[in-house]
């Protein structure tokens, strides 16, 4: 048989209350911007660089399906066309030498600037 000795004075181990501290909680966003270019496009009644030319302005179907209006390139040299009667005619009136045609004012003014007349 084994000796069993009793407890009289039983020892308890102290408590030890530990503390851990954990880092803040950190939210980002990340905003991506892509630019894209589209390609060129000529409209019909336009010469490569965009301006309205007279010949399709005035009966060449560059008025046709567009509203009631002033069309040109900001700033072109050659000139602008007027469409009316619901873009079924059109005039062309051409810019004098040093003007350009701008879309703000509808009309050619001497020194056209892009960052002032382009809409």
């Amino acid at each position: 048989m084994v000796a069993v000795t009793p407890v009289t004075n039983p020892t308890v181990p102290p408590t030890t209350t530990t503390t851990t501290e954990l880092p803040a909680t950190t939210t980002s966003t990340t905003t991506t911007t892509t630019a894209s270019t589209k390609p060129a496009t000529t409209q019909p009644g336009t010469t490569p660089s965009g301006d309205v030319t007279e010949s399709e302005c005035n009966g060449g179907g560059y008025c046709q399906g567009k509203d009631d209006g002033f069309y040109g390139q900001c700033c072109s040299s050659s000139g602008y066309c007027y469409c009316y009667d619901n873009g079924n005619s059109g005039y062309y009136t051409p810019c004098g030498q040093g003007q350009g045609y701008c879309p703000k004012t509808e009309q050619c003014i001497p020194n056209c600037a892009n960052d002032a007349c382009c809409i």
